[in-house]
């Protein structure tokens, strides 16, 4: 019976050291909670102190009479950007106006179906002869018809589009295209 004592003993000195072992485990494991939650906290409360600061600036920011003049002056602009309509049936007249205004009679050129836009501009012509388009006749210093447009300073990227021979098989139908320069001033 001694052995048996002497074994329960031991057993219960195993026992007693495991959950002795097991308690002290517990108590680190609350105490890592307890500071990682504290220091997860304060983390916490520092960027929330953070956003409240940025709140605060970003409000005083909007409430200032510089913004509100920024703002202002943002809005006329944008507003100024857009042309008024009379102003824009002025500037689209005075396009058609410097292009109507070319000689053409002396080519033998025929303009008809003006579009004309403060973007672009096409039309629709006749041509006895394709080289008119092109290149300038020979004997004349007149400049083509391409580069009689090119001359008037605000049209680029001139272009025939297309062109085919005209009904009864004397001259060219054509389409020329340009874009309109965006700062087209009067």
């Amino acid at each position: 019976m001694t052995n048996m004592v002497s074994a329960w003993l031991s057993n219960s000195k195993k026992i007693f050291i495991l959950s002795l072992l097991l308690f002290a485990a517990g108590i680190w494991y609350c105490v890592y909670l307890f500071l990682y939650t504290q220091i997860w906290n304060k983390m916490m409360a520092g960027l929330e102190e953070e956003v409240k600061q940025l709140e605060q600036k970003s409000q005083s920011f909007y409430a200032s009479p510089d913004f509100e003049k920024f703002s202002f002056a943002k809005k006329i602009e944008d507003e100024s950007m857009q042309m008024p309509r009379s102003d824009h049936i002025e500037a689209v007249s005075e396009i058609f106006d410097s292009v109507v205004d070319v000689e053409w009679d002396s080519y033998n050129i025929e303009l008809s179906d003006f579009k004309i836009s403060l973007d672009q501009i096409s039309l629709r012509g006749f041509v006895t002869n394709l080289k008119i388009l092109y290149n300038a006749p020979e004997k004349s210093k007149k400049p083509s018809l391409i580069q009689r447009f090119q001359d008037l300073g605000f049209l680029h990227d001139i272009a025939i589009q297309t062109y085919d021979q005209a009904q009864g098989g004397i001259g060219y139908d054509f389409v020329l295209t340009a874009k309109v320069e965006n700062n087209y001033d009067k």
